[in-house]
Protein backbone atom coordinates (compact mmCIF):
# COMPACT_ATOMS: atom_id res chain seq x y z
CA UNK A 1 0.00 0.00 0.00
CA UNK A 2 2.78 2.45 0.87
CA UNK A 3 4.54 1.87 -2.48
CA UNK A 4 1.23 2.52 -4.23
CA UNK A 5 0.84 5.85 -2.42
CA UNK A 6 4.41 6.68 -3.39
CA UNK A 7 3.67 6.02 -7.06
CA UNK A 8 0.93 8.68 -6.97
CA UNK A 9 3.13 11.47 -5.60
CA UNK A 10 4.42 14.33 -7.73
CA UNK A 11 8.18 13.84 -7.78
CA UNK A 12 10.84 16.51 -8.32
CA UNK A 13 13.77 15.65 -10.57
CA UNK A 14 16.09 18.63 -10.13
CA UNK A 15 18.05 17.29 -7.16
CA UNK A 16 20.97 14.97 -6.46
CA UNK A 17 22.36 13.28 -3.37
CA UNK A 18 25.53 15.03 -2.22
CA UNK A 19 26.19 12.87 0.86
CA UNK A 20 24.81 9.76 2.54
CA UNK A 21 24.60 10.57 6.26
CA UNK A 22 23.29 7.15 7.31
CA UNK A 23 21.04 4.44 5.93
CA UNK A 24 17.89 6.59 5.88
CA UNK A 25 19.21 10.16 5.84
CA UNK A 26 20.91 12.01 3.00
CA UNK A 27 22.07 15.47 2.08
CA UNK A 28 20.39 16.63 -1.10
CA UNK A 29 21.45 19.44 -3.41
CA UNK A 30 18.77 20.97 -5.62
CA UNK A 31 18.66 23.44 -8.46
CA UNK A 32 16.14 24.56 -11.03
CA UNK A 33 12.99 26.68 -10.88
CA UNK A 34 12.29 25.94 -7.25
CA UNK A 35 15.88 26.75 -6.21
CA UNK A 36 17.39 29.16 -8.78
CA UNK A 37 20.50 29.73 -6.64
CA UNK A 38 20.80 26.12 -5.55
CA UNK A 39 19.83 24.67 -2.20
CA UNK A 40 21.24 21.89 -0.02
CA UNK A 41 19.53 20.26 2.93
CA UNK A 42 19.47 17.12 5.03
CA UNK A 43 16.47 14.84 4.50
CA UNK A 44 15.06 11.79 6.25
CA UNK A 45 13.71 9.28 3.71
CA UNK A 46 10.29 7.92 4.67
CA UNK A 47 8.96 4.38 4.50
CA UNK A 48 11.74 2.52 6.29
CA UNK A 49 14.12 2.64 9.22
CA UNK A 50 17.74 1.58 9.49
CA UNK A 51 19.94 0.89 12.52
CA UNK A 52 21.24 3.95 14.35
CA UNK A 53 24.74 4.99 13.34
CA UNK A 54 25.16 7.92 15.73
CA UNK A 55 23.52 6.49 18.86
CA UNK A 56 23.59 2.68 18.60
CA UNK A 57 22.35 0.62 21.54
CA UNK A 58 24.91 -2.15 20.96
CA UNK A 59 27.94 -2.96 18.78
CA UNK A 60 25.88 -5.09 16.38
CA UNK A 61 23.54 -2.15 15.72
CA UNK A 62 26.51 0.07 14.92
CA UNK A 63 27.92 -2.57 12.55
CA UNK A 64 24.54 -2.91 10.83
CA UNK A 65 24.24 0.88 10.53
CA UNK A 66 27.65 1.15 8.87
CA UNK A 67 26.72 -1.66 6.49
CA UNK A 68 23.39 0.01 5.61
CA UNK A 69 25.08 3.35 4.94
CA UNK A 70 27.76 1.72 2.75
CA UNK A 71 25.23 -0.31 0.73
CA UNK A 72 23.02 2.74 0.19
CA UNK A 73 25.96 4.91 -0.89
CA UNK A 74 27.23 2.21 -3.25
CA UNK A 75 23.79 1.82 -4.86
CA UNK A 76 23.50 5.60 -5.35
CA UNK A 77 27.01 5.83 -6.83
CA UNK A 78 26.40 2.92 -9.20
CA UNK A 79 23.12 4.50 -10.30
CA UNK A 80 24.87 7.81 -11.01
CA UNK A 81 22.72 9.75 -8.56
CA UNK A 82 25.68 11.17 -6.63
CA UNK A 83 27.44 12.39 -9.75
CA UNK A 84 24.40 14.22 -11.03
CA UNK A 85 22.96 12.12 -13.85
CA UNK A 86 19.73 13.82 -14.80
CA UNK A 87 16.35 12.29 -14.03
CA UNK A 88 17.49 9.30 -11.99
CA UNK A 89 16.70 10.80 -8.59
CA UNK A 90 13.11 11.70 -7.81
CA UNK A 91 11.97 13.18 -4.51
CA UNK A 92 8.66 14.27 -3.05
CA UNK A 93 8.58 16.65 -0.09
CA UNK A 94 6.36 15.46 2.74
CA UNK A 95 6.93 18.18 5.33
CA UNK A 96 8.97 17.90 8.52
CA UNK A 97 9.07 15.52 11.45
CA UNK A 98 8.93 16.39 15.15
CA UNK A 99 12.70 17.02 15.11
CA UNK A 100 12.40 19.54 12.29
CA UNK A 101 13.98 17.24 9.68
CA UNK A 102 12.76 17.47 6.10
CA UNK A 103 10.88 14.30 5.14
CA UNK A 104 11.08 13.02 1.58
CA UNK A 105 9.93 10.05 -0.41
CA UNK A 106 12.71 9.06 -2.81
CA UNK A 107 13.05 6.94 -5.93
CA UNK A 108 16.22 6.06 -7.81
CA UNK A 109 15.82 5.01 -11.42
CA UNK A 110 12.11 4.49 -10.72
CA UNK A 111 12.68 2.21 -7.70
CA UNK A 112 11.57 3.39 -4.29
CA UNK A 113 14.49 3.66 -1.87
CA UNK A 114 12.45 2.24 1.04
CA UNK A 115 11.60 -0.84 -1.01
CA UNK A 116 15.20 -1.40 -2.13
CA UNK A 117 16.73 -0.93 1.33
CA UNK A 118 14.27 -3.33 2.98
CA UNK A 119 14.54 -5.92 0.19
CA UNK A 120 18.34 -5.84 0.52
CA UNK A 121 18.05 -6.44 4.28
CA UNK A 122 19.45 -3.06 5.36
CA UNK A 123 16.27 -1.73 6.92
CA UNK A 124 12.68 -2.51 7.75
CA UNK A 125 9.40 -0.89 6.92
CA UNK A 126 8.57 2.04 9.15
CA UNK A 127 5.49 4.21 8.79
CA UNK A 128 5.68 6.08 12.09
CA UNK A 129 5.07 5.21 15.71
CA UNK A 130 7.23 3.09 17.94
CA UNK A 131 10.32 1.54 16.41
CA UNK A 132 11.73 -1.82 17.33
CA UNK A 133 15.29 -2.26 18.59
CA UNK A 134 18.20 -3.53 16.54
CA UNK A 135 20.12 -5.40 19.27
Amino acid sequence: MDDYRSSLRDMEKDCRVTRVIDGDTVEIGCRGERWPDGHAFSARIVGYDTPEKFSPDCPSEEDAAISAQAAFAKWLMEAGVMVGQEGLLEIAYLGTDRYGRTLVDMRVGGERVATWMTAEGHGRRYLGGLRGGWC
